[in-house]
Order: C-alpha cells, then structure tokens, then sequence
C-alpha cells in the first residue's frame, strides 16, 4: 500500500504558469508554498497552499 503525503508539490517554471493563467482570465492561481516566486506584480491573485486539505478549506 503507498501512502500519500497529500501535499501540494512545487513545480518547473512557476512564474511561466501564472503568466499563462493570467493571459487565459483566471482571477485566482493556487500553487504550492514550496515554489519560489521570484515577482510580485502580477494581475492574478496567487494563493500559495501546502497541503491538500488547505485547498479544501479554501474551497469550501
């Protein structure tokens, strides 16, 4: 049985991400508290989360 740590895990080129998902009208990006973002001025709000159960919460 795999056990799953259920946390939320960084990925490549975040800042290329939420770029992306500005260009595409999103208003809100969550992304994990383990990625580092290098700017700030962004038009998207960016939620950062480390777990899923955080996501949750969020959510609903």
């Amino acid at each position: 049985m795999k056990i799953v740590s259920r946390e939320i895990r960084p990925v490549n080129r975040v800042e290329q991400r939420i770029v992306e998902a500005e260009k595409l009208g999103y208003d809100v990006i969550y992304i994990s508290k383990f990625n580092k973002i290098k700017t700030s001025n962004h038009q998207i709000r960016v939620e950062t989360l480390g777990t899923v159960a955080d996501l949750y919460r969020m959510l609903f």
